[in-house]
């Protein structure tokens, strides 16, 4: 499943990248990302993360030259869970490492993401996540979002019938002025089985 959900992310990207132009050594790298899963699946394994609780998640940065890593981290856990920090420390290395915000805000367009709010919320039957990333200017904003609906579109039709598709097929894409909104949710029932699928 892991190779899969891999191909996936990566076909998703590549589209991207053959409908735009995008500098040498801007392209997208999914490898973070898997790398980042399998640890949050080890530490399920190992009871470190117990997802059984009802988490309260948020993620709060600025930046500059979309390197999440350069801002300003703010983060807050409701929960005593300092295996929960790091992984979410690590969460944000793995965005750079990926060079996501570089593929969905292209420097040729004079686009730009200064700032990025992610909050994630457990209730007794899902998980639900939100997104917001400022952008430079309302031109970004809706170049950014419709590079995201584009990925989120082709990612729901590849992983057609997994648990994942839930969060992908169903997710909301949504521009306010420079802001860019994403909001989702699955199920926690098809979290854990994405988790044990990896």
């Amino acid at each position: 499943m892991k190779k899969y959900l891999l191909g996936a992310l990566v076909l998703a990207f590549c589209s991207i990248v053959l409908a735009q132009t995008i500098k040498d050594g801007d392209y997208p790298n999914v490898e973070p990302f898997m790398q980042f899963w399998t640890k949050l699946q080890d530490k399920i394994k190992t009871g470190k993360v117990d997802l059984s609780k009802n988490y309260d998640i948020r993620i709060q940065t600025n930046f500059s030259e979309k390197k999440v890593s350069k801002g300003d981290l703010k983060f807050y856990i409701n929960e005593n869970s300092p295996e929960m920090l790091e992984l979410l420390k690590e969460f944000s290395t793995a965005v750079d490492d990926s060079n996501l915000l570089k593929v969905v805000a292209l420097d040729s367009l004079n686009e730009d993401i200064t700032s990025a709010d992610l909050q994630i919320k457990f209730d007794e039957t899902d998980v639900h996540f939100k997104v917001a990333v400022k952008s430079n200017s309302e031109i970004s904003a809706q170049n950014i979002a419709s590079r995201f609906r584009l990925i989120f579109g082709l990612t729901a039709r590849i992983v057609e019938e997994n648990p994942e598709e839930e969060f992908y097929k169903n997710a909301v894409i949504t521009t306010e002025k420079e802001q860019v909104f994403v909001h989702g949710k699955i199920s926690r029932a098809n979290l854990q089985q994405f988790l044990n699928n990896l």
